[in-house]
């Protein structure tokens, strides 16, 4: 790929399956050849944790090491790559621990504060075809970093009617920090999680779904259905292509990266364009 591209998952609620998003995401990418990089911005540090790192705050050489001086304003800055860690299953990430809260706080004094995690990702973001973040749950600081360091958004839900009405509160929130920061922020789509196909009207779930969002933003056609094998892979620190491969939940997750990649200009396998 000639560029990175650099994707938040996010919405404006924690436990809408944004960290599982990301990790399986991920790994169906890797698994057709992308470079890939992973990386936890949420304070709770369950994408760390789900990536085989049982306590996130033992950890030294994180990405919070790595905004210390940014928000600080010192020169011992620390080179990202130092942070990176990889997973046994091949994944690349930048870990969390739970001090980010305690740098959001420190954010709103810092020079070009908004920029902070994208100062950090573009000294390695040469070195991988996508880079994914998981985002926090709530709007502030981080996510606003979020947004101004990614190229796309894609937008996590379940479909329930809280969730179906912070779509509308996270597309406010990105429309206000494009205006404000004169940028575009592309929402590349949003993506169901955790559907039950037997007890849902899909037709009626997307009319609602569209009735809340009140924007013309496309909607995945493939969709993560509920299941318990998800939530298992979760507990066993490993991606559900891992933990139960011939699971509809695994074939779901990588027909939705095809659908991605079909929307994004072609496909790669094993390094080689398709």
């Amino acid at each position: 790929m000639s560029e990175t591209k650099i994707i938040s998952v996010t919405n404006d609620k924690g436990g809408v399956g944004k960290t599982t998003t990301v990790h399986n995401f991920g790994y169906a990418l890797m698994k057709k050849g992308y470079r890939v990089l992973l990386v936890d911005f949420n304070a709770q540090c369950d994408l760390t944790a789900e990536l085989g790192i049982a306590e996130p705050d033992a950890e030294n050489n994180t990405l919070c090491d790595a905004m210390r001086p940014y928000i600080m304003d010192t020169d011992d800055f620390l080179e990202t790559a130092e942070c990176i860690r990889t997973n046994p299953n091949g994944l690349d990430f930048l870990p969390a621990t739970q001090e980010l809260a305690d740098l959001e706080t420190l954010m709103i004094q810092a020079y070009q504060r908004e920029m902070i995690l994208s100062s950090i990702l573009q000294e390695i973001a040469g070195q991988y075809d996508f880079i994914l973040i998981d985002c926090p749950g709530s709007l502030g600081q981080l996510m606003v970093n979020a947004l101004l360091a990614s190229n796309e958004v894609i937008l996590a839900a379940f479909p329930e009617k809280n969730s179906l009405a912070g779509l509308s509160k996270i597309m406010n929130f990105i429309d206000q920090i494009s205006r404000r920061m004169h940028r575009e922020i592309r929402v590349r789509g949003v993506l169901f999680n955790r559907v039950d196909v037997r007890e849902t009207d899909l037709n009626k779930l997307l009319t609602d779904a569209k009735a809340h969002v009140k924007r013309d933003i496309p909607f995945f056609n493939n969709w993560i259905p509920k299941r318990v094998s998800v939530a298992r892979a979760v507990e066993h620190a490993a991606s559900i292509f891992e933990y139960e491969p011939s699971s509809d939940a695994a074939i779901a997750y990588a027909k939705l990266v095809n659908e991605y990649l079909k929307w994004t200009g072609g496909e790669k396998r094993n390094g080689k364009s398709a």
